[in-house]
């Protein structure tokens, strides 16, 4: 849970605590700093980023003071936590939830035998955030809306009803494949396909559909992207609900394909002749002979997608662009 901690502390009784906490295994590196306000603030502006979280021992208002200037916002900051100098309380200062400061916070206090302080409206009112829950399982949003919308019914009470094809077995909400139209309450629909909206519904994106793409040697980037687009808009799936980009391992050097990968933050998977022959035997994949005589197994993109997605299922068969071809599929698990 914790990449990097950096543990401020400004006493001696403050430093027998931080040396403490070095000793147990928090999951992450931890770091020790004491020193002046001005060295203090040289290290946030450092590594004022989400993988780093800081603990600082000492007064709530030192903490306030030292990070007032470089706070931004709840999506970007990162987690800020404080604690007195005996271990008995640790408070939940910033980033609760994106940042994992609730989390951390539970994690010392458990450790130490302390109390986690959480103020947070979900928290407080014993429901998960839908902010913590994308945090969790790497869902992406396409507007942030959907967070303070979702949490402040969650937090009034309000009923709000998810709607999925499969989720996590510790997924904390029940929810239903087929979308309740008489439900005229929130709902969240997860799922990585392009989705006409209704008033109250929100929608978040698991990374669960694999492009599978074979590619004549030294394609254009642009004929490379224009065709994934398109396969995209064919299949009715968002740039958002795509985890990443498969191939033959013939490929895994293509500077377009690496650098489509790049452009968009998604993930590589590149498969070996057996592995796509496996993949094809097994799903009774048609092969094309002139694919074949080239790179030794007769169909790419389609074996590369099902490969890469688990097994998944091939939800759009090959497509054929310009010196590409393209196909998708999903992940039955795709948190896995």
């Amino acid at each position: 849970m914790i990449k990097n901690l950096i543990i401020f502390y400004f006493t001696a009784a403050g430093e027998t605590l931080a040396r403490r906490l070095l000793t147990l295994k928090l999951g992450g590196n931890v770091t020790l700093f004491s020193g002046k306000s001005a060295e203090i603030k040289n290290c946030l502006k450092k590594n004022w980023n989400n993988d780093t979280a800081f603990l600082f021992i000492g007064a709530l208002g030192i903490a306030v003071r030292l990070i007032a200037p470089f706070i931004k916002d709840k999506f970007s900051d990162p987690a800020v936590v404080v604690a007195d100098e005996t271990g008995k309380y640790f408070i939940s200062v910033l980033s609760g939830h994106f940042g994992g400061a609730n989390e951390i916070c539970q994690l010392l206090a458990q450790k130490l035998g302390g109390e986690a302080v959480i103020t947070t409206a979900t928290d407080v009112q014993g429901k998960v955030g839908l902010d913590v829950l994308a945090r969790k399982y790497g869902l992406r949003y396409a507007d942030r809306e959907v967070f303070k919308r979702v949490n402040a019914a969650l937090a009034r009470g309000e009923e709000v009803k998810f709607f999925a094809s499969s989720l996590p077995s510790d997924f904390p909400y029940p929810y239903r494949a087929e979308i309740e139209e008489e439900f005229s309450g929130i709902k969240v629909l997860i799922s990585p396909y392009l989705i006409a909206l209704k008033p109250n519904e929100y929608q978040l994106y698991p990374p669960a559909v694999w492009v599978g793409i074979g590619c004549r040697r030294g394609v254009e980037f642009a004929l490379l992207e224009k065709a994934v687009l398109k396969a995209l808009q064919e299949g009715g799936v968002s740039l958002k609900g795509v985890a990443g980009i498969a191939s033959i391992e013939l490929k895994k050097d293509e500077t377009a394909l690496l650098e489509l990968a790049a452009k968009y933050g998604l993930k590589t998977k590149f498969f070996t002749r057996e592995e796509l022959l496996e993949v094809i035997n097994t799903k009774n994949l048609q092969q094309s002979s002139k694919v074949l005589t080239k790179v030794g197994v007769g169909n790419v993109c389609e074996a590369a997608a099902i490969k890469a997605a688990g097994m998944g299922n091939l939800i759009l068969p090959k497509k054929i662009f310009p010196q590409t071809t393209v196909a998708l599929a999903e992940a039955l698990r795709w948190w896995e």
